[in-house]
Protein backbone atom coordinates (compact mmCIF):
# COMPACT_ATOMS: atom_id res chain seq x y z
CA UNK A 1 0.00 0.00 0.00
CA UNK A 2 1.32 3.35 -0.95
CA UNK A 3 0.73 7.11 -0.99
CA UNK A 4 0.98 9.96 -3.49
CA UNK A 5 3.60 12.66 -3.27
CA UNK A 6 3.51 16.00 -5.08
CA UNK A 7 6.64 17.32 -6.69
CA UNK A 8 7.91 20.46 -4.95
CA UNK A 9 11.25 20.42 -6.75
CA UNK A 10 13.62 17.82 -8.16
CA UNK A 11 14.65 16.56 -4.71
CA UNK A 12 11.75 17.33 -2.38
CA UNK A 13 8.17 16.12 -2.02
CA UNK A 14 5.22 16.68 0.30
CA UNK A 15 3.11 13.83 1.62
CA UNK A 16 -0.47 12.81 1.03
CA UNK A 17 -2.13 15.12 3.53
CA UNK A 18 -0.56 18.15 1.82
CA UNK A 19 -1.51 16.65 -1.54
CA UNK A 20 -5.20 16.66 -0.76
CA UNK A 21 -5.15 20.18 0.70
CA UNK A 22 -3.05 21.74 -2.05
CA UNK A 23 -4.16 19.92 -5.19
CA UNK A 24 -6.32 22.88 -6.25
CA UNK A 25 -3.30 25.15 -6.41
CA UNK A 26 -1.32 22.51 -8.31
CA UNK A 27 -3.87 21.81 -11.05
CA UNK A 28 -2.39 24.21 -13.59
CA UNK A 29 1.20 23.35 -12.79
CA UNK A 30 0.93 19.73 -13.93
CA UNK A 31 3.46 18.72 -11.29
CA UNK A 32 1.79 15.65 -9.85
CA UNK A 33 4.00 12.61 -9.69
CA UNK A 34 3.94 9.51 -7.54
CA UNK A 35 6.73 7.73 -5.67
CA UNK A 36 6.87 4.64 -3.52
CA UNK A 37 5.60 5.00 0.05
CA UNK A 38 3.16 3.11 2.19
CA UNK A 39 -0.54 3.72 1.59
CA UNK A 40 -1.25 4.60 -2.04
CA UNK A 41 -2.84 1.33 -3.18
CA UNK A 42 -5.65 1.92 -0.67
CA UNK A 43 -6.16 5.49 -1.90
CA UNK A 44 -5.90 4.51 -5.55
CA UNK A 45 -8.34 1.61 -5.31
CA UNK A 46 -10.68 3.64 -3.11
CA UNK A 47 -10.81 6.41 -5.72
CA UNK A 48 -11.10 3.79 -8.48
CA UNK A 49 -14.07 2.31 -6.68
CA UNK A 50 -15.63 5.74 -6.27
CA UNK A 51 -15.19 6.33 -10.02
CA UNK A 52 -16.88 3.01 -10.78
CA UNK A 53 -19.83 3.92 -8.57
CA UNK A 54 -19.89 7.38 -10.15
CA UNK A 55 -20.13 5.87 -13.64
CA UNK A 56 -23.11 3.73 -12.65
CA UNK A 57 -24.98 6.40 -10.71
CA UNK A 58 -24.26 9.27 -13.10
CA UNK A 59 -25.45 7.38 -16.17
CA UNK A 60 -28.86 6.81 -14.67
CA UNK A 61 -29.03 10.26 -13.12
CA UNK A 62 -28.27 12.28 -16.24
CA UNK A 63 -30.60 10.10 -18.30
CA UNK A 64 -33.40 11.02 -15.94
CA UNK A 65 -32.80 14.75 -16.37
CA UNK A 66 -34.62 14.83 -19.65
CA UNK A 67 -37.21 12.10 -19.02
CA UNK A 68 -39.91 14.66 -18.28
CA UNK A 69 -39.24 16.52 -21.51
CA UNK A 70 -39.22 13.58 -23.90
CA UNK A 71 -42.82 14.05 -24.95
CA UNK A 72 -42.09 17.70 -25.70
CA UNK A 73 -39.53 16.64 -28.32
CA UNK A 74 -41.08 13.63 -30.10
CA UNK A 75 -38.99 14.18 -33.23
CA UNK A 76 -35.83 13.42 -31.26
CA UNK A 77 -37.17 10.44 -29.39
CA UNK A 78 -35.82 7.04 -30.37
CA UNK A 79 -38.09 4.53 -32.05
CA UNK A 80 -38.99 1.81 -29.58
CA UNK A 81 -37.62 -0.93 -31.80
CA UNK A 82 -34.26 0.70 -32.60
CA UNK A 83 -32.05 -1.44 -30.40
CA UNK A 84 -30.01 -3.46 -32.87
CA UNK A 85 -27.22 -0.98 -33.67
CA UNK A 86 -25.02 1.07 -31.36
CA UNK A 87 -25.88 4.75 -31.52
CA UNK A 88 -23.30 7.42 -32.10
CA UNK A 89 -23.63 11.18 -31.91
CA UNK A 90 -21.57 12.54 -34.82
CA UNK A 91 -22.69 16.14 -34.45
CA UNK A 92 -19.28 17.22 -33.17
CA UNK A 93 -17.24 14.37 -34.62
CA UNK A 94 -13.81 15.75 -35.51
CA UNK A 95 -12.83 12.58 -37.34
CA UNK A 96 -14.08 13.95 -40.66
CA UNK A 97 -11.95 14.30 -43.75
CA UNK A 98 -10.96 17.82 -44.77
CA UNK A 99 -10.78 16.80 -48.43
CA UNK A 100 -13.96 14.68 -48.46
CA UNK A 101 -12.02 11.42 -48.55
CA UNK A 102 -13.76 8.50 -46.94
CA UNK A 103 -12.88 8.09 -43.27
CA UNK A 104 -13.51 4.83 -41.43
CA UNK A 105 -14.05 5.00 -37.68
CA UNK A 106 -14.90 2.07 -35.41
CA UNK A 107 -18.64 2.56 -35.68
CA UNK A 108 -19.50 4.07 -39.05
CA UNK A 109 -18.33 5.26 -42.46
CA UNK A 110 -18.90 8.89 -43.35
CA UNK A 111 -17.90 11.34 -46.06
CA UNK A 112 -17.97 14.89 -44.77
CA UNK A 113 -15.75 17.91 -44.43
CA UNK A 114 -14.16 19.07 -41.21
CA UNK A 115 -16.34 21.54 -39.37
CA UNK A 116 -14.64 24.99 -39.34
CA UNK A 117 -15.32 25.16 -35.62
CA UNK A 118 -13.11 22.09 -35.18
CA UNK A 119 -10.10 23.24 -37.19
CA UNK A 120 -7.92 23.03 -34.07
CA UNK A 121 -8.37 19.24 -34.33
CA UNK A 122 -6.92 19.18 -37.88
CA UNK A 123 -3.64 17.68 -36.64
CA UNK A 124 -5.53 14.92 -34.88
CA UNK A 125 -7.56 14.11 -38.00
CA UNK A 126 -4.50 14.03 -40.24
CA UNK A 127 -2.55 11.78 -37.89
CA UNK A 128 -5.57 9.50 -37.42
CA UNK A 129 -6.15 9.09 -41.18
CA UNK A 130 -2.51 8.15 -41.73
CA UNK A 131 -2.43 5.70 -38.83
CA UNK A 132 -5.64 3.91 -39.79
CA UNK A 133 -3.95 2.67 -42.97
CA UNK A 134 -1.65 0.56 -40.80
CA UNK A 135 -3.73 -2.22 -39.24
CA UNK A 136 -0.80 -3.43 -37.15
CA UNK A 137 -0.90 -0.13 -35.24
CA UNK A 138 -4.22 -1.24 -33.73
CA UNK A 139 -2.17 -3.42 -31.36
CA UNK A 140 0.59 -0.93 -30.59
CA UNK A 141 -0.84 2.61 -30.65
CA UNK A 142 -3.94 3.78 -28.73
CA UNK A 143 -4.38 6.60 -31.23
CA UNK A 144 -5.44 4.04 -33.85
CA UNK A 145 -8.58 3.91 -31.69
CA UNK A 146 -8.80 7.70 -31.41
CA UNK A 147 -7.31 7.86 -27.90
CA UNK A 148 -4.73 10.57 -27.16
CA UNK A 149 -1.91 10.11 -24.67
CA UNK A 150 -1.79 12.73 -21.89
CA UNK A 151 1.14 11.14 -20.07
CA UNK A 152 4.51 12.78 -19.64
CA UNK A 153 7.27 12.08 -22.14
CA UNK A 154 9.24 8.82 -21.95
CA UNK A 155 6.86 7.10 -19.55
CA UNK A 156 6.46 3.34 -19.94
CA UNK A 157 4.80 1.33 -21.30
CA UNK A 158 5.16 2.51 -24.89
CA UNK A 159 7.39 5.49 -24.00
CA UNK A 160 7.94 6.34 -27.66
CA UNK A 161 4.27 7.02 -28.42
CA UNK A 162 3.58 10.62 -29.49
CA UNK A 163 1.83 12.62 -26.79
CA UNK A 164 -1.29 14.75 -27.15
CA UNK A 165 0.77 17.94 -27.46
CA UNK A 166 1.97 16.70 -30.86
CA UNK A 167 -1.51 17.06 -32.37
CA UNK A 168 -3.39 19.54 -30.18
CA UNK A 169 -2.66 23.06 -29.00
CA UNK A 170 -1.22 23.52 -25.54
CA UNK A 171 -4.44 25.24 -24.44
CA UNK A 172 -6.64 22.27 -25.35
CA UNK A 173 -4.25 19.78 -23.76
CA UNK A 174 -4.13 21.86 -20.59
CA UNK A 175 -7.91 22.08 -20.56
CA UNK A 176 -8.25 18.30 -20.76
CA UNK A 177 -5.62 17.80 -18.06
CA UNK A 178 -7.40 20.26 -15.79
CA UNK A 179 -10.65 18.40 -16.38
CA UNK A 180 -8.94 15.16 -15.37
CA UNK A 181 -7.54 16.78 -12.23
CA UNK A 182 -10.97 18.22 -11.43
CA UNK A 183 -12.66 14.84 -11.79
CA UNK A 184 -9.98 13.24 -9.65
CA UNK A 185 -10.48 15.85 -6.96
CA UNK A 186 -14.26 15.42 -7.12
CA UNK A 187 -13.99 11.64 -6.76
CA UNK A 188 -11.57 12.04 -3.85
CA UNK A 189 -14.16 14.25 -2.18
CA UNK A 190 -16.69 11.40 -2.41
CA UNK A 191 -14.66 9.37 0.07
CA UNK A 192 -16.39 9.52 3.44
CA UNK A 193 -15.05 12.03 6.01
CA UNK A 194 -14.22 9.13 8.31
CA UNK A 195 -12.17 7.30 5.68
CA UNK A 196 -10.44 10.52 4.62
CA UNK A 197 -9.51 11.22 8.26
CA UNK A 198 -8.05 7.72 8.66
CA UNK A 199 -5.98 8.09 5.48
CA UNK A 200 -4.63 11.42 6.71
CA UNK A 201 -3.88 9.90 10.10
CA UNK A 202 -1.94 7.07 8.45
CA UNK A 203 0.03 9.62 6.45
CA UNK A 204 1.28 11.53 9.50
CA UNK A 205 1.66 8.55 11.80
CA UNK A 206 5.04 7.62 13.21
CA UNK A 207 4.15 3.97 12.73
CA UNK A 208 5.88 3.05 9.49
CA UNK A 209 5.41 -0.71 9.55
CA UNK A 210 2.62 -2.25 7.50
CA UNK A 211 3.11 -5.46 9.44
CA UNK A 212 2.44 -3.68 12.73
CA UNK A 213 -0.64 -1.89 11.36
CA UNK A 214 -2.07 -5.04 9.79
CA UNK A 215 -1.35 -7.14 12.84
CA UNK A 216 -3.17 -4.61 15.03
CA UNK A 217 -6.24 -4.73 12.77
CA UNK A 218 -6.27 -8.53 12.91
CA UNK A 219 -5.93 -8.56 16.69
CA UNK A 220 -8.05 -5.60 17.80
CA UNK A 221 -9.91 -4.32 14.75
CA UNK A 222 -10.33 -0.73 13.68
CA UNK A 223 -10.42 0.49 17.28
CA UNK A 224 -7.04 -1.06 17.92
CA UNK A 225 -5.67 0.55 14.79
CA UNK A 226 -6.79 4.00 15.95
CA UNK A 227 -5.24 3.41 19.35
CA UNK A 228 -1.98 2.37 17.73
CA UNK A 229 -1.94 5.51 15.60
CA UNK A 230 -2.66 7.64 18.64
CA UNK A 231 0.20 6.15 20.64
CA UNK A 232 2.57 6.27 17.70
CA UNK A 233 5.76 4.28 17.90
CA UNK A 234 5.60 4.31 21.71
CA UNK A 235 2.92 1.61 21.77
CA UNK A 236 3.86 -1.90 22.81
CA UNK A 237 1.85 -5.03 23.37
CA UNK A 238 1.10 -4.10 26.99
CA UNK A 239 -2.08 -2.33 28.02
CA UNK A 240 -1.37 1.40 27.94
CA UNK A 241 -4.03 4.09 27.65
CA UNK A 242 -1.61 6.96 27.07
CA UNK A 243 -2.34 9.02 23.96
CA UNK A 244 0.12 10.90 21.82
CA UNK A 245 -0.05 14.63 22.36
CA UNK A 246 -0.18 15.53 18.70
CA UNK A 247 -3.37 17.57 18.34
CA UNK A 248 -3.53 16.98 14.59
CA UNK A 249 -3.57 13.20 15.07
CA UNK A 250 -6.08 13.47 17.89
CA UNK A 251 -8.40 15.66 15.82
CA UNK A 252 -8.23 13.26 12.89
CA UNK A 253 -8.93 10.17 14.95
CA UNK A 254 -11.98 11.83 16.50
CA UNK A 255 -13.51 11.86 13.00
CA UNK A 256 -13.00 8.13 12.45
CA UNK A 257 -16.27 6.19 12.78
CA UNK A 258 -16.15 2.50 13.61
CA UNK A 259 -19.29 1.68 11.59
CA UNK A 260 -18.25 3.45 8.38
CA UNK A 261 -17.93 1.01 5.47
CA UNK A 262 -15.15 2.88 3.69
CA UNK A 263 -13.13 3.21 6.88
CA UNK A 264 -13.54 -0.51 7.46
CA UNK A 265 -12.34 -1.11 3.90
CA UNK A 266 -9.06 0.71 4.63
CA UNK A 267 -8.54 -1.37 7.75
CA UNK A 268 -9.19 -4.57 5.78
CA UNK A 269 -6.62 -3.50 3.19
CA UNK A 270 -4.02 -3.15 5.90
CA UNK A 271 -4.89 -6.61 7.15
CA UNK A 272 -4.76 -8.13 3.65
CA UNK A 273 -1.40 -6.52 2.92
CA UNK A 274 0.00 -7.87 6.20
CA UNK A 275 -1.13 -11.37 5.21
CA UNK A 276 0.32 -10.89 1.73
CA UNK A 277 3.71 -9.81 3.07
CA UNK A 278 3.81 -12.43 5.81
CA UNK A 279 2.69 -15.40 3.70
CA UNK A 280 3.70 -14.60 0.11
CA UNK A 281 6.11 -11.66 0.22
CA UNK A 282 8.96 -12.29 -2.19
CA UNK A 283 8.43 -16.06 -2.44
CA UNK A 284 5.41 -16.62 -4.70
CA UNK A 285 4.96 -14.00 -7.39
CA UNK A 286 2.75 -15.73 -9.93
CA UNK A 287 0.21 -13.53 -11.67
CA UNK A 288 -2.77 -15.28 -10.09
CA UNK A 289 -1.24 -15.15 -6.61
CA UNK A 290 -0.80 -11.40 -6.87
CA UNK A 291 -4.33 -10.94 -8.21
CA UNK A 292 -6.06 -13.11 -5.62
CA UNK A 293 -4.18 -12.09 -2.49
CA UNK A 294 -3.24 -8.45 -3.11
CA UNK A 295 -5.00 -6.75 -6.02
CA UNK A 296 -8.37 -8.47 -5.63
CA UNK A 297 -8.83 -7.73 -1.91
CA UNK A 298 -7.79 -4.10 -2.36
CA UNK A 299 -10.14 -3.74 -5.35
CA UNK A 300 -13.18 -4.65 -3.23
CA UNK A 301 -14.13 -1.08 -2.45
CA UNK A 302 -17.52 -0.55 -0.78
CA UNK A 303 -20.35 -0.63 -3.31
CA UNK A 304 -18.22 -1.74 -6.25
CA UNK A 305 -18.31 -5.14 -7.97
CA UNK A 306 -15.97 -6.81 -10.41
CA UNK A 307 -15.56 -10.14 -12.14
CA UNK A 308 -12.14 -11.74 -12.32
CA UNK A 309 -10.38 -14.23 -14.55
CA UNK A 310 -10.00 -13.51 -18.29
CA UNK A 311 -13.66 -12.64 -18.77
CA UNK A 312 -14.64 -11.21 -22.15
CA UNK A 313 -15.78 -7.59 -22.16
CA UNK A 314 -19.35 -7.23 -23.40
CA UNK A 315 -18.73 -3.57 -24.19
CA UNK A 316 -15.80 -4.49 -26.43
CA UNK A 317 -17.88 -7.20 -28.09
CA UNK A 318 -20.70 -4.74 -28.82
CA UNK A 319 -18.21 -2.26 -30.26
CA UNK A 320 -16.75 -4.97 -32.50
CA UNK A 321 -20.21 -6.03 -33.69
CA UNK A 322 -20.75 -2.53 -35.07
CA UNK A 323 -17.89 -3.01 -37.54
CA UNK A 324 -18.35 -4.46 -41.04
CA UNK A 325 -16.55 -7.70 -40.14
CA UNK A 326 -19.46 -8.84 -37.99
CA UNK A 327 -19.81 -10.29 -34.51
CA UNK A 328 -16.72 -11.22 -32.51
CA UNK A 329 -15.88 -11.97 -28.91
CA UNK A 330 -14.90 -9.19 -26.56
CA UNK A 331 -11.36 -8.76 -25.30
CA UNK A 332 -10.60 -10.97 -22.26
CA UNK A 333 -9.53 -8.97 -19.19
CA UNK A 334 -8.43 -9.95 -15.70
CA UNK A 335 -10.68 -7.45 -13.93
CA UNK A 336 -13.93 -6.03 -15.31
CA UNK A 337 -15.78 -3.70 -12.98
CA UNK A 338 -19.56 -3.93 -13.07
CA UNK A 339 -21.40 -2.79 -14.97
CA UNK A 340 -18.59 -2.27 -17.53
CA UNK A 341 -17.37 0.83 -15.73
CA UNK A 342 -13.68 0.03 -15.42
CA UNK A 343 -11.07 -2.58 -16.36
CA UNK A 344 -7.76 -3.94 -15.10
CA UNK A 345 -5.09 -6.26 -16.47
CA UNK A 346 -2.12 -8.03 -14.91
CA UNK A 347 0.49 -8.59 -17.61
CA UNK A 348 2.46 -10.79 -15.24
CA UNK A 349 5.51 -10.58 -12.98
CA UNK A 350 7.89 -11.97 -15.61
CA UNK A 351 7.31 -9.18 -18.10
CA UNK A 352 8.87 -5.74 -18.36
CA UNK A 353 7.65 -2.41 -19.70
CA UNK A 354 9.39 -2.86 -23.04
CA UNK A 355 8.01 -6.35 -23.71
CA UNK A 356 5.53 -6.83 -26.56
CA UNK A 357 2.90 -8.37 -24.27
CA UNK A 358 3.07 -5.37 -21.96
CA UNK A 359 2.50 -3.07 -24.94
CA UNK A 360 -0.34 -5.09 -26.44
CA UNK A 361 -2.07 -5.46 -23.07
CA UNK A 362 -1.70 -1.72 -22.56
CA UNK A 363 -3.44 -0.93 -25.85
CA UNK A 364 -6.06 -3.62 -25.20
CA UNK A 365 -7.25 -2.20 -21.89
CA UNK A 366 -7.34 1.31 -23.35
CA UNK A 367 -9.50 -0.03 -26.18
CA UNK A 368 -11.81 -1.79 -23.71
CA UNK A 369 -12.11 1.37 -21.60
CA UNK A 370 -13.03 3.29 -24.76
CA UNK A 371 -15.64 0.65 -25.64
CA UNK A 372 -17.08 0.95 -22.14
CA UNK A 373 -17.47 4.70 -22.57
CA UNK A 374 -19.16 4.20 -25.95
CA UNK A 375 -21.50 1.68 -24.32
CA UNK A 376 -22.42 4.27 -21.68
CA UNK A 377 -23.37 6.69 -24.45
CA UNK A 378 -25.48 4.04 -26.17
CA UNK A 379 -27.28 3.21 -22.93
CA UNK A 380 -27.80 6.88 -22.18
CA UNK A 381 -29.38 7.44 -25.58
CA UNK A 382 -31.65 4.47 -25.06
CA UNK A 383 -32.66 5.50 -21.54
CA UNK A 384 -33.23 9.15 -22.36
CA UNK A 385 -34.94 8.64 -25.71
CA UNK A 386 -32.85 11.33 -27.40
CA UNK A 387 -30.57 10.80 -30.40
CA UNK A 388 -28.42 12.78 -30.74
CA UNK A 389 -28.12 13.63 -27.07
CA UNK A 390 -29.09 17.18 -26.13
CA UNK A 391 -26.19 19.41 -24.98
CA UNK A 392 -26.96 19.00 -21.26
CA UNK A 393 -26.64 15.21 -21.51
CA UNK A 394 -23.71 15.29 -23.93
CA UNK A 395 -21.71 17.54 -21.60
CA UNK A 396 -22.58 15.37 -18.62
CA UNK A 397 -21.36 12.30 -20.50
CA UNK A 398 -18.08 14.00 -21.35
CA UNK A 399 -17.06 14.24 -17.69
CA UNK A 400 -17.74 10.59 -16.85
CA UNK A 401 -14.33 8.90 -16.48
CA UNK A 402 -13.50 5.25 -17.08
CA UNK A 403 -10.82 4.14 -14.65
CA UNK A 404 -8.43 1.32 -15.55
CA UNK A 405 -5.13 -0.12 -14.36
CA UNK A 406 -2.30 -2.35 -15.55
CA UNK A 407 0.24 -4.38 -13.59
CA UNK A 408 3.59 -5.04 -15.26
CA UNK A 409 6.12 -6.97 -13.23
CA UNK A 410 5.60 -5.75 -9.68
CA UNK A 411 4.48 -2.26 -10.72
CA UNK A 412 0.90 -0.99 -10.96
CA UNK A 413 -0.28 2.03 -12.91
CA UNK A 414 -3.71 3.67 -12.64
CA UNK A 415 -5.28 5.58 -15.54
CA UNK A 416 -8.38 7.57 -16.36
CA UNK A 417 -10.02 7.70 -19.81
CA UNK A 418 -11.97 10.83 -20.77
CA UNK A 419 -13.93 11.95 -23.80
CA UNK A 420 -12.38 15.00 -25.47
CA UNK A 421 -14.65 15.72 -28.43
CA UNK A 422 -16.75 13.55 -30.71
CA UNK A 423 -14.80 10.32 -31.20
CA UNK A 424 -11.62 11.68 -29.63
CA UNK A 425 -10.70 10.30 -26.22
CA UNK A 426 -7.68 10.78 -23.99
CA UNK A 427 -6.12 8.90 -21.11
CA UNK A 428 -4.17 10.20 -18.14
CA UNK A 429 -1.94 8.33 -15.69
CA UNK A 430 -2.71 9.44 -12.14
CA UNK A 431 -0.78 6.89 -10.04
CA UNK A 432 2.23 4.67 -10.56
CA UNK A 433 3.62 2.56 -7.71
CA UNK A 434 5.61 -0.55 -6.89
CA UNK A 435 3.73 -3.37 -5.21
CA UNK A 436 5.01 -4.11 -1.74
CA UNK A 437 6.98 -7.31 -1.13
CA UNK A 438 8.04 -6.95 2.50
Amino acid sequence: MFTFLIKKDEKDSTCVDVFWSSIKEKLCENQIKSVETNYDLTIATEVTGQMTMYVKSTTGRIAKRCSDSVEQNPSKRLAKDSTSEPIEDTTNNPFLSSDKDEVHDSNATTTQTLDPALQHYAGVVQRWKMLRDDNSAAHTDPFWWGVLDLRKENVAPCPDLPRAETFLSADIVQEVREMAHSIFKEERARISPSAAALLDALAISEVGSLRMLGKEVIARGLGGLCLLLAKGDQLNDKEDSSVDGDNAMEDLLKKVKMDDDETGYIARCLMDVDIWVRVYGGSSLSERTIDMHLIGPCARTPGSMFIYGENHSNADREEKMSRPNGARSGKPCDFIFMVEGGVGENTGPKFRDHHDKAKSNFVDIIKVARAQHIQLQTELVQQSGFNPLPPILSKALDVIPISFFQIIGMHIRFYMLLKVNGDIFAFWEWASEDLTLM
